[in-house]
């Protein structure tokens, strides 16, 4: 029997799926592996692999694992794609039993790379595996959603099997996870170009004999670290319930926006994107523009301006085309947060709305109202963003400023720091319209080559075809001429005897 091994993460982009997929390339040299996508909102592996979408987990649950087991080019494991919204509410408990089953009796190590949130039927999945790996990164959002996990999962599975995975570490930093919890760490590698770059790889290795040598986590304590954590945030220490503020679904595929507006919003994002009221996103093409509006809620659509209007056409109450401005897209965010949800969360709203950026690595989660101090804080790793570097100077401003003020001087100070945050919102503005801009630009420069290119190819094609047609003439000619000259040499020969 294969081993089943299930990985997860408490939120989206802490490069849950690249591990996992690493893991799949570390693993294949010891065994047959397959990698199931257990993700619907929808997955990468389409993407990242270039595999049939067709060819997913739900097909497979219905006609069978063997229907959907695709081959990547270039790879020795095997894929199973992730589904679509909606999808994993049709999956029957049986039917996923006996994908299972059949996985294990055909490959050594069978991989699950489950969508973050817990969708429904995933926690069959964790029960089913042998080892449960979750991703968590050193910051104080992902550890706060980690605790809400393991309380969740903790009447719900076995939690000895669970490895944790603290991924994206700077150097020095002091992890926030105790020692006696956490299976293993993987220090910030930089932007990886795909998820099997060496670099990766290398960690992922040595995950891979830790996961096997580890004992089985020490249930006591792991439960005793999400007593802590809750109980540090005011959270009671109950089942929770659903969580209705989540309903914002953000996917433009640039990352820097996509980090600007998830950090704003972060009491609302949710990564599953049918559970989404409201969805932001980038529609390059009508196909896309028409893909989103097959699906429910709220859209802010980003295109190009030659779509503007189909995009308007399509119903779309907030369409942005060319240099797009953060405020708009904030205000209209806020807006139809503002229909969608209760009066609670209209409140938190405007609390968000008012609240000045004091810290940008402290992220406020929805029940943490009275925050206790925190002496051991915890920053995101650094990436190689101009907002980020933005972020930290004005930290660094902050301090300084803090540093030098005397009683008598600190109301001038803050003006000062309140023109530093001004210029900084600007700058940040301007720096993302300006890549968002690039991107529709090229991206409208690309469909016209590629136009272009399609019209020499059947240019070409056709006078192609008019040579082998041309070359089939004069092959018949040449045939005619050859019996002229069979006929005319034994005329000669003919007279010649004579």
């Amino acid at each position: 029997m294969g081993k089943i091994i299930s990985i997860f993460s408490p939120k989206g982009g802490v490069g849950k799926t690249t591990l996992t997929l690493a893991l799949a390339e570390v693993l294949q040299k010891e065994g047959k592996t397959l990698v199931i996508e257990f993700d619907f909102s929808p997955g990468d592996f389409t993407t990242l692999l270039d595999v049939d979408k067709n060819k997913n987990i739900e097909v497979a649950c219905v006609h069978g694992l063997l229907s959907s087991i695709q081959k990547p080019q270039n790879k020795e494991y095997f894929v199973v794609a992730g589904g679509f919204p909606e999808v994993h509410e049709k999956i029957d408990p049986k039917q996923l039993k006996k994908i299972i089953n059949e996985a294990q009796n055909e490959f050594d190590f069978v991989l699950f790379d489950i969508q973050p949130g817990l969708v429904e039927r995933a926690v069959d999945v964790l029960n089913a595996s042998d080892r449960v790996i979750v991703i968590v990164e050193n910051n104080q959002q992902v550890i706060l959603r980690f605790a809400r996990i393991i309380r969740y999962l903790s009447t719900r599975m076995v939690l000895s099997k669970i490895f944790v995975v603290v991924n994206k570490a700077n150097k020095g930093q002091k992890i926030c996870l105790p020692e006696d919890i956490t299976g293993e760490v993987i220090p910030w590698c930089g932007r990886l170009q795909e998820p099997w770059d060496k670099k990766i790889v290398f960690h992922t290795e040595k995950l891979k004999q830790k996961l096997f040598e580890h004992e089985f986590t020490d249930t006591q304590k792991l439960i005793g670290f999400m007593n802590e954590t809750l109980k540090k945030y005011n959270i009671e220490n109950t089942q929770p319930k659903e969580v209705e503020s989540e309903v914002i679904y953000i996917m433009t595929g640039i990352q820097s926006l996509d980090d600007l507006l998830k950090n704003k919003f972060a009491d609302f994002v949710t990564e599953d994107i049918a559970k989404s009221k409201i969805q932001v996103l980038v529609c390059e093409d009508k196909q896309k523009i028409d893909e989103a509006a097959e699906i429910n809620g709220f859209k802010i659509v980003l295109t190009s301006p030659e779509f503007e209007k189909y995009a308007y056409e399509k119903g779309f109450e907030y369409v942005f085309a060319g240099a797009i401005e953060i405020p708009k897209i904030t205000h209209a965010i806020e807006d139809l947060i503002s229909r969608t949800t209760a009066e609670p969360e209209r409140k938190l709203i405007k609390e968000l709305k008012s609240e000045q950026i004091e810290n940008p690595e402290q992220v406020v989660e929805p029940e943490q109202i009275e925050e206790k101090p925190d002496e051991d804080s915890f920053s995101n790793p650094v990436e190689d963003s101009e907002e980020e570097l933005f972020a930290q100077d004005l930290k660094q401003e902050v301090k300084n400023i803090e540093e030098k003020s005397t009683s008598t001087e600190q109301t001038e100070n803050m003006q000062d720091v309140e023109v530093f945050i001004s210029n900084l919102s600007s700058a940040v503005t301007q720096l993302i319209s300006t890549e968002v801009s690039m991107f529709l630009k090229e991206h409208s420069k690309n469909m016209k080559d590629n136009q272009k290119l399609k019209q020499e190819i059947t240019k070409l094609l056709e006078e192609n075809q008019k040579l082998k047609e041309r070359m089939a003439e004069l092959e018949e000619k040449l045939k005619k001429l050859s019996k002229i000259k069979e006929l005319i040499t034994s005329l000669a020969g003919g007279l010649l005897d004579e």
